[in-house]
């Protein structure tokens, strides 16, 4: 487990670097489709900053539902809670479903905003979802967090110091089995992207 690194005297988590790293080939892979379509590769920039925002927005919600329970201390005065609460949300704390939901509605907003072709520039970006994804789940690994049930295959994956998975078990590690599966999912897409000239809007999606 790798959950942070040290840069210029800052504590830097691996999840969000991982995130953001994710994003960045993201960005690069659906602009580079976007040059086999129609779309504009600076539309699709834009409308993935918007989808960018939606995400951030959209994962931090979900977590906040989700986790109300749990970060919500009954003993504590509503005062001290709100502090609390302000640091851990301003600390971390994302569900993917969230972003997504956040990231199509914001993509969407783009589109219908400046009269652009909705479901062809999803369907430039779809194939960037999946790798963005298996960026995240790797800074999951990193992190801890989303760990898999015990088991006593040989395969497994043990932590000693996380903040988040029961220590010196034996998990499945799958982080990395969905971060693989979500690469070869990338894969996929592109290639039928490029080589299905033919399919109607929403096949990829």
């Amino acid at each position: 487990m790798f959950p942070s690194f040290n840069l210029f005297g800052k504590v830097v988590p691996m999840y969000g670097t991982m995130a953001v790293i994710g994003a960045f080939f993201a960005v690069c892979l659906s602009m580079k489709l976007a040059k086999k379509t129609a779309n504009q590769s600076e539309d699709i920039l834009y409308m993935l900053i918007y989808a960018g925002i939606g995400c951030l927005i959209g994962a931090k919600l979900l977590y906040i539902i989700t986790s109300s329970d749990f970060h919500w201390n009954s003993g504590a005065s509503f005062i001290n809670n709100i502090k609390y609460w302000i640091i851990i949300q301003a600390s971390g704390g994302f569900v993917f479903y969230g972003g997504l939901i956040g990231a199509f509605l914001g993509a969407v907003r783009y589109t219908t905003k400046y009269k652009l072709p909705t479901f062809s520039m999803l369907e430039t970006a779809v194939p960037a979802v999946p790798l963005f994804h298996a960026f995240g789940r790797i800074g999951c690994f990193f992190a801890g967090c989303c760990y898999g049930r015990e088991t006593d295959s040989s395969f497994y994956i043990t932590f000693s110091h996380s903040q988040f998975a029961p220590n010196n078990i034996n998990l499945v590690p799958v982080q990395l089995i969905e971060s693989g599966m979500n690469l070869i999912l990338s894969i996929i897409l592109v290639m039928v992207f490029l080589l299905y000239k033919n399919r109607k809007n929403g096949f990829i999606s």
